[in-house]
């Protein structure tokens, strides 16, 4: 009988250091890794990382958050092609019915019927961020565009990746909201965690780029982890002295010192009711039970438990 092969957490020691991350590889260390889930609290001393959280709760978001979240999809549509057609799908079909009861009306047996929540939720947030016209159609700079030709055109930007959102904000606002609702339903969403796959972060104050997430500052950042994971923690460090405290007080509330993952949750987000919202998982479950104990460690269910039906 042939054995079955265990494939082998990547190190977070290794992973967090290098420059470039793979999302199959990221996922298991900020799931499995209370290295990996305290990477993910120090991130947010960075006032890009902060910038981004706090865009999250506008109306309208801000492009170098646009771009943030469009490049996230970028590598999500990577490790799941499949899902690219029916992104597409739900963009056009969104577009072409704005009003949810009209597409109703027309296609009775439509298989959008079970999105209804992404329907109401755009039509919510159209109206709040006037881009719902009173005609019912939507006010965008352009029409729809397939994710490919979307990537292609932010490629080719004559400015740059970033900047392309800038000229095209009112759609780039629909699509990353559409995006991350995907993301949710497919049980897969978009976190926190996901900043550390970008190529480099900005600061919205400035608009200047700082180091990237994938070189330097990672490095720094995941020194100061293993300080503060080795007990070797730097009290006169300001940056991360909330991070800090924050650490203390769980060790010293935890039994015999020990940190679980319970104690550090991951951030996920979902499009919903018209806001783009923020909403904790302590622990990811295995995406298939049924699965051989290899896939166990590279495949997980991201999703928390309000999650909508699957495409």
């Amino acid at each position: 009988m042939k054995k079955k092969t265990i494939r082998k957490i990547p190190s977070p020691n290794t992973l967090l250091q290098m420059n470039n991350i793979s999302l199959s590889q990221l996922e298991p260390v900020v799931n499995l890794s209370i290295k990996g889930r305290l990477m993910c609290e120090a991130m947010q001393t960075l006032p890009g990382v902060k910038d981004f959280q706090m865009d999250l709760n506008n109306p309208m978001l801000d492009y170098t958050t646009i771009y943030y979240i469009i490049y996230i999809g970028k590598i999500w549509f990577k490790n799941n092609p499949k899902k690219k057609k029916s992104f597409d799908d739900l963009v056009s079909k969104t577009l072409m019915y704005p009003d949810f009861d009209v597409m109703i009306k027309i296609k009775k047996n439509t298989v959008y019927k079970k999105h209804q929540l992404l329907w109401k939720s755009l039509q919510t947030w159209g109206q709040n961020s006037k881009l719902f016209k009173e005609n019912g159609e939507w006010n965008f700079e352009t029409c729809f565009q397939e994710w490919n030709k979307v990537m292609y055109h932010m490629e080719e930007s004559k400015d740059s990746a970033i900047v392309f959102w800038q000229y095209y904000s009112k759609y780039g606002n629909f699509l990353a909201r559409v995006l991350i609702y995907f993301m949710k339903v497919s049980k897969k969403p978009m976190g926190l965690y996901h900043l550390l796959l970008l190529p480099a972060i900005y600061q919205k104050s400035s608009k200047k780029q700082i180091a990237g997430l994938g070189q330097s500052i990672r490095v720094k950042l995941f020194s100061y982890v293993n300080s503060l994971f080795e007990g070797k923690h730097i009290d006169d460090d300001d940056k991360y002295k909330e991070i800090t405290q924050k650490w203390l007080s769980i060790k010293e509330k935890s039994v015999n010192n020990k940190v679980t993952r319970k104690d550090l949750p991951l951030e996920f987000y979902k499009f919903e009711g018209g806001k783009i919202e923020p909403y904790l998982v302590s622990i990811v479950k295995n995406s298939d039970s049924k699965k051989t104990k290899k896939s166990k460690l590279s495949s997980f269910n991201f999703s928390d438990s309000s999650s909508s039906s699957e495409f």
